[in-house]
């Protein structure tokens, strides 16, 4: 259930973005737009691909006009850790200041909110609660680096 409306709510959002940026509306726009494999690939297999897009889109269509709505939808884009270099590079060669401080306020209240249930778990030691959240992150990425996962864990752990 929760997948399901995942996938709906995201697939919306895309759908919406995808029109504001190609300014069209109904089933010409649309169809394309539904025809396209990777739509169905999402579908089938669960992946984050709308709200990125969608988080992307709209915070691009909103640069100009709402810098610091575009910059909060950009910060929200920090659980995909390759934008944390794109985006901040684009928005100081555009010089779009008030976007890249809203993006910077974003992604740390996000990354700060998502320590917060490891550092309560570990009854307030922050060295182990950075410890605990730097492995999980490590065995999620699948780094196969000697020494970076204990023996029993894999990245399919996660």
């Amino acid at each position: 259930m929760a997948f399901a409306l995942f996938a709906a709510l995201t697939l919306f959002a895309y759908l919406f973005v995808m029109g504001r940026i190609l300014e069209g509306e109904g089933a010409a726009l649309m169809l394309p737009l539904l025809a396209f494999p990777a739509v169905w690939w999402t579908l089938g297999i669960g992946q984050n691909s709308f709200l990125t897009a969608a988080l992307f889109g709209g915070a691009t269509l909103l640069l100009e006009r709402r810098p610091v709505a575009a910059g909060l939808l950009f910060g929200a884009l920090c659980y995909k850790p390759q934008f944390g270099l794109l985006v901040p590079v684009a928005l100081l060669a555009g010089r779009h200041w008030r976007a890249l401080g809203a993006a910077a306020l974003s992604a740390a209240a996000m990354a700060n909110r998502a320590e917060t249930p490891a550092r309560e778990s570990t009854a307030g030691d922050s060295r182990t609660s950075r410890g605990n959240l730097a492995m999980i992150s490590v065995m999620c990425a699948g780094s196969t680096a000697p020494g970076a996962l204990p023996p029993h864990a894999t990245s399919a752990s996660c």
